[in-house]
């Protein structure tokens, strides 16, 4: 049986991940396989089988095994670079886990596709593909994770005072690329424009490095080149490992946020139900915080859907002990069970004496708010909302 042709989605992001020849394909998926030391199962052909058979018979527009997947295995392309400052590891979390639902959007629709208008064997050539593909991206999202942190530090005062240019280092690849070549050993100043959109990792599996210098910037400096779709952006300044100039995101159809979102939502909030030793500080008293009710956790979802903050909202649900621990406790007010709200809210109210608000604080001065209320017979806590907006009229707390 000759091989079918691939999807052109396929055919563009071969192009575009630069993995069109076997060698760099190799050399691809072995950096990959070596980075995620076996904790990436979707990437063996021993597992194929079970992973399409999970795609095909969900009846989800979105694979729930594919988002968190994908997910998982960005996030800890992002947590191998170990970061100081939290809030824009937080944001880089967010982001990648919007990627990878898109992703999984795509995935599941092209593999059922084939399956539909062809044979299994096709879907299962679909699935390697996007596999593939997870190699490249893993790389690409650990190498632009190293040069947001890099940024980040470059721009300290101290940094900017006694090392005011960057020099461009050559790229560690067998086989690099010729696009970053003009660049090798040029130095340009911090602040020079240039910086805006050409970076170590503006191209996909790009292993340029570069590193400060109190050297004067060399003259006829070349322009860069376009960065590829996805990475045309600084992810230190940002905050996105992938934009939204990726295909996934670009090709989706109308709609598909909506379906991103949820597949998000269910994934964290199944992750929470499990999580039942969650505490927080009041003073120095330490108290349970519930977060494994299904109505609490419906609530606090359903809270955050619309906001332009949904994905970080969504890595709080998924992980609410680590902002917890993190956050700043401002103030508190009395529980109104007479507050514009639903029946139920309103019953869930009436349990509650307080509620608490914590302050997360995110980049470029944004912020989440965290309501916990306080259950008026056991005085545990339990996460009711999020929101973006400071409370008002709240009793400052020490």
């Amino acid at each position: 049986m000759s091989a079918l042709p691939q999807p052109h989605h396929a055919t563009i992001l071969d192009a575009i991940y630069d993995i069109t020849t076997a060698e760099a394909r190799q050399d691809c998926c072995n950096a990959f396989a070596t980075a995620v030391q076996g904790h990436y199962p979707y990437l063996s052909k021993k597992s194929d089988k079970a992973a399409v058979d999970a795609v095909l018979t969900s009846t989800d527009d979105i694979a729930p095994e594919l988002f968190q997947a994908y997910a998982d295995n960005l996030r800890r392309a992002i947590d191998a670079v170990p970061l100081d400052n939290d809030r824009l590891q937080t944001q880089w979390h967010a982001n990648v886990a919007r990627f990878a639902a898109y992703k999984a959007h795509a995935a599941t629709q092209r593999i059922r596709k084939a399956n539909e208008e062809h044979d299994r064997e096709q879907a299962d050539r679909i699935f390697r593909i996007f596999n593939r593909y997870q190699a490249a991206e893993y790389n690409t999202a650990v190498a632009r994770a190293r040069t947001g942190k890099q940024w980040d530090t470059f721009m300290g005062d101290d940094n900017r005072r006694l090392f005011p240019s960057i020099q461009w280092l050559p790229s560690r690849s067998a086989n690099p690329r010729e696009e970053h070549m003009p660049f090798y050993y040029k130095i340009w100043a911090k602040d020079d424009p240039f910086w805006n959109t050409n970076f170590p990792g503006n191209l996909w599996n790009c292993k340029c490095d570069w590193e400060e210098t109190d050297d004067d910037p060399t003259e006829g400096n070349p322009q860069g080149p376009k960065a590829r779709p996805g990475l045309d952006r600084n992810p230190a300044t940002s905050g996105q490992i992938f934009t939204d100039t990726n295909l996934y995101i670009t090709k989706a159809p109308a709609g598909t946020e909506t379906l991103c979102r949820a597949v998000g939502r269910d994934h964290s909030s199944q992750a929470a139900a499990k999580n039942d030793n969650i505490t927080c500080r009041i003073g120095k008293e330490q108290h349970k915080v519930d977060f494994s009710n299904t109505k609490t956790r419906k609530h606090f979802a359903q809270d955050m859907y619309k906001d332009s903050l949904y994905w970080v909202k969504n890595e709080i649900m998924l992980n609410p002990q680590h902002y917890l621990d993190k956050a700043t406790l401002i103030g508190r007010k009395i529980s109104d069970t007479n507050h514009n709200s639903n029946k139920e809210t309103k019953k869930l109210k009436g349990k509650t004496s307080y509620f608490y608000y914590y302050k997360v604080d995110l980049p470029n001065k944004e912020a989440i708010f965290l309501h916990l209320g306080q259950y008026k017979d056991t005085g545990n806590l339990y996460l009711y909302s999020a929101s973006t907006k400071a409370p008002k009229n709240i009793e400052p707390l020490q």
